[in-house]
């Protein structure tokens, strides 16, 4: 039997509507691992909200979180994370053109959320249930690349955003 590599996303796949795990998906992952298949998380989620997800599983393999910003194998020591970020200075001006526009805003960091207007309804996706530190700030302060932020605009803004986005970084930024 050939072997495959299987990348699952969480949200609106792997996870029901309350971003629990459904048994009959434990059991097909399971019956897919039994078979030497490699499974493999492929999320847009931050590591910590991530690492329940992949312990409840019992995977030994990477996990892929903050779209394809960082690459881990948790139960590895050996291996070396990869991680891919957006650079400061690009940061910095995605977050003053869209000030005035913004609803709210989050990336994550180590073990650290960073939320400019928090918003609590979304506060299983950014922090699942690890204890990562909220810190409120304004992201003109960041001093660190960030793998991946969240950027809730204005219906009415958002296609000059990302025309913005295009235009300027067409190959620094994707956005989804």
């Amino acid at each position: 039997m050939e072997k495959y590599l299987i990348a699952l996303d969480l949200d609106g796949t792997l996870l029901d509507d309350n971003s629990k795990i459904p048994q009959k998906n434990k059991e097909v992952i399971q019956k897919l691992v039994d078979q030497g298949h490699m499974v493999v998380l492929a999320t847009g989620r931050p590591f910590h909200a991530t690492i329940d997800i992949y312990n409840e599983l019992d995977l030994k393999t990477p996990v892929i979180t903050d779209n394809g910003g960082n690459i881990r194998e948790p139960k590895n020591p050996k291996f070396q994370i990869v991680s891919d970020g957006i650079p400061v200075q690009i940061a910095h001006d995605l977050f003053h053109y869209t000030k005035p526009h913004l609803e709210s805003a989050f990336y994550s960091f180590g073990d650290h959320v960073y939320a400019y207007k928090y918003l609590d309804r979304l506060h299983n996706i950014f922090m699942g249930s690890q204890n990562a530190k909220i810190i409120h700030a304004s992201f003109d302060e960041l001093q660190h690349t960030p793998t991946g932020m969240i950027y809730l605009v204005k219906t009415s803004f958002m296609q000059d955003f990302e025309n913005y986005i295009k235009t300027k970084y067409p190959k620094d930024v994707g956005f989804r």
